[in-house]
């Protein structure tokens, strides 16, 4: 569970940064990780932590779209570069760790959408 005690990291350091977008960011991953891990009753592998960061990144990107066709420039602005911006940090170290997986033959990332 490295990038889970990694998510947790993140968020403490953004606590101490008091840098409230991205700590907001940081507890909706959690969020959704603490949701699935309920919903399932069981752990979750960072295989598929990054299939949650992957469907975040999209419901963002969809809701920036939204904005952007109701004329709401402000919140698509706020879609697209905070939230975005946070949550693709997670997923280049997840996809590393997902190519990694891949060469060792590990079991494949289930998907969550």
């Amino acid at each position: 569970m490295y990038k889970r005690q990694q998510v947790t990291n993140d968020m403490k350091a953004a606590m101490k940064a008091k840098d409230k977008e991205t700590l907001g960011t940081i507890r909706m991953l959690t969020a959704a990780i603490k949701q699935i891990e309920v919903d399932e009753r069981r752990e979750l592998s960072d295989a598929d932590i990054l299939s949650i960061v992957a469907k975040m990144i999209k419901q963002r990107k969809d809701a920036a779209e939204q904005f952007a066709q109701a004329n709401r420039e402000d919140l698509q602005q706020q879609e697209l570069v905070k939230q975005i911006q946070h949550m693709d940090i997670h997923l280049e170290i997840l996809q590393e760790l997902h190519l990694e997986m891949e060469l060792l033959q590990l079991p494949q990332v289930q998907d969550y959408h």
